[in-house]
C-alpha cells in the first residue's frame, strides 16, 4: 500500500485537500470518485514529505552502496515478496529501514516508478550507481520467470560472498600496505632530515664525498627544497590512480596486477 496526496471537490462543492491509502493511482481515484469527489489530482506522497511532516530533516548523505547493503536489500526483498507483500509496500517499507542514505533514496524512487506501472528491472535501471548492471540483469530475468524471490536468494548468497572475498582482500593487504607506508615516510624523513645533517658533517672535515653519497645529498636538498611540490605529486598521483582505476581497461588493469600478488592471488 501507498500514501498519496488528493485535491479535489466533495459533493457539496467544496474544495478539500487530503491523504489517502491505495496500492495504485488508479485505486485511489476510484476510491475517491465513489467518495464523490470531482476534480480529482493526486500524486504520490513522497518519503521525504512523510519526514517533512513528522519535521524530520531533508539533508542526505551521499554514501557509496556497498555489496553488505545490496546482501541485506535483496534478501529482505526477497523474502517479504516471499511472503505475499507486494513489490511497491516492499519498496517503501525497505526505504524506511535501509541504514545506506544512497539506497533508500534510489528505493523511494524506484518505488514510485513502479506504482506508475513501469517493471522493477527497468526502474533499478535508471540508478546505475547503486544497482549494479549484473543485479538489474538477473531482476529482469526473474521477472520472466516468474520467480523473483527465489532469484533474488541467490543475489543475496552472490552479494554475501562478494562482501566476504573483499574483507579477506582488506585483512590481508592492511599489513604490507602499512609497512610500504610506514617505509616511506621513514626514507623521506631520512633523506629531508638526517641525510642532510651527515652531507654538512662531511663537508667540515673537507673531505669529498663518495659519488653515491653525493648523489644521495642531492636528491636529499631537492626534496628537502620542494617538500610541498613532493607532497603534491604524490596526491595527484593517487587522484589520477583512482580515475584510471574507475575506467574498464584500468580496473582490469588493477584486477590483474591483484592476482599477482601472491597472497591477494590465493585468496582470489
Amino acid at each position: 500500500m501507498a500514501t498519496f496526496i488528493y485535491e479535489g471537490r466533495d459533493k457539496f462543492g467544496i474544495k478539500k485537500t487530503g491523504t489517502i491509502t491505495a496500492e495504485s493511482i488508479e485505486e485511489a481515484e476510484n476510491i475517491l470518485k465513489n467518495q464523490g469527489f470531482v476534480d480529482v489530482k493526486i500524486k504520490l506522497k513522497s518519503i521525504k514529505e512523510k519526514e517533512k511532516s513528522k519535521g524530520g530533516g531533508t539533508f542526505v548523505f551521499k554514501k557509496k552502496v556497498k555489496e553488505e547493503d545490496l546482501a541485506i536489500f535483496t534478501r529482505q526483498l526477497g523474502a517479504m515478496i516471499g511472503a505475499g507483500i507486494g513489490i511497491a509496500q516492499a519498496l517503501e517499507i525497505l526505504s524506511e529501514q535501509m541504514s545506506n542514505p544512497s539506497l533508500r533514496e534510489a528505493l523511494v524512487k524506484v518505488r514510485d516508478d513502479v506504482l506508475t506501472g513501469m517493471s522493477l528491472s527497468k526502474a533499478m535501471q535508471k540508478h546505475p550507481k547503486v544497482f549494479p548492471y549484473f543485479l538489474v540483469n538477473l531482476v529482469a530475468a526473474a521477472e520472466e520467470s516468474g520467480k523473483l524471490d527465489e532469484i533474488l536468494k541467490r543475489a543475496t548468497l552472490y552479494y554475501e560472498k562478494l562482501a566476504s572475498i573483499k574483507r579477506k582482500i582488506i585483512s590481508a593487504s592492511w599489513y604490507p600496505t602499512a609497512v610500504v607506508i610506514i617505509a616511506t615516510l621513514i626514507v623521506l624523513g631520512l633523506l629531508t632530515f638526517v641525510v642532510p645533517t651527515f652531507g654538512e658533517i662531511y663537508a667540515s672535515f673537507g673531505g669529498e664525498l663518495p659519488a653515491p653519497t653525493q648523489i644521495l645529498i642531492n636528491i636529499s636538498n631537492i626534496i628537502k627544497s620542494n617538500i610541498l611540490f613532493v607532497i603534491a605529486f604524490f596526491i595527484i598521483l593517487a587522484v589520477i590512480n583512482k580515475q584510471i582505476y574507475k575506467t574498464y581497461k584500468g580496473k582490469k588493469f588493477y584486477h590483474n596486477l591483484f592476482l599477482k600478488i601472491p597472497l591477494i592471488g590465493k585468496i582470489l
